[in-house]
């Protein structure tokens, strides 16, 4: 099983990157990557992140000023000021971050309030996640980015679960209507 550090580092990349949580199943495989060899697994997971379907269609013909905004619209729910961005630009024209790095980084450098904030994202990411594997329910990236997105505070957090919840709960719904029909079958 991957370390939780591994793991944390995967949602951050996730809800910093795409704008939402991981599956336990990416959890799982990228942090044991990044585990085995830290280098070698978070340039693959870079790579598969970057190229992914839902990257390609969240960044498509973005300048690098209009990506930092996007990962500050994903980790934070704000736009970056003028200075940030331009800080961000240069740590990417030095080659000191790429572009999915520099989620994590942007992350990593961010001040208190923001913290909150992706702490709030990562906990409905989570909340979702842990949902749907409690539930037997297979993950959705659409879902999972429905759950994280707008999130910045409790009550957008408590407003996320209950729509998770919801989710979850019509798949406990059609379960028992299922095992009823079966019972009144007999």
């Amino acid at each position: 099983m991957a370390t939780a550090a591994s793991m944390d580092y995967v949602q951050k990349i996730f809800i910093a990157y795409l704008g939402r949580g991981a599956s336990t199943e990416a959890l799982e495989y990228w942090g044991n990557a990044i585990d085995a060899d830290e280098a070698a697994g978070k340039e693959a997971f870079f790579a598969n992140i970057w190229g992914s379907d839902a990257a390609v269609a969240l960044y498509a013909g973005m300048d690098t000023a209009a990506i930092i905004t996007q990962i500050f619209q994903n980790a934070f729910e704000r736009d970056p000021a003028a200075e940030g961005i331009a800080y961000w630009e240069s740590q990417i024209a030095d080659g000191s971050v790429n572009s999915v790095s520099l989620a994590a980084a942007i992350v990593d450098s961010a001040g208190a309030l923001d913290l909150v904030v992706y702490d709030y994202k990562t906990e409905a990411g989570d909340y979702y996640r842990t949902e749907m594997d409690d539930n037997s329910k297979d993950f959705s990236p659409t879902q999972s980015l429905d759950a994280v997105k707008d999130v910045e505070g409790p009550s957008s957090l408590a407003d996320s679960k209950s729509a998770t919840d919801a989710i979850a709960s019509v798949t406990a719904l059609v379960v028992a209507m299922t095992a009823g029909n079966d019972a009144l079958a007999m």
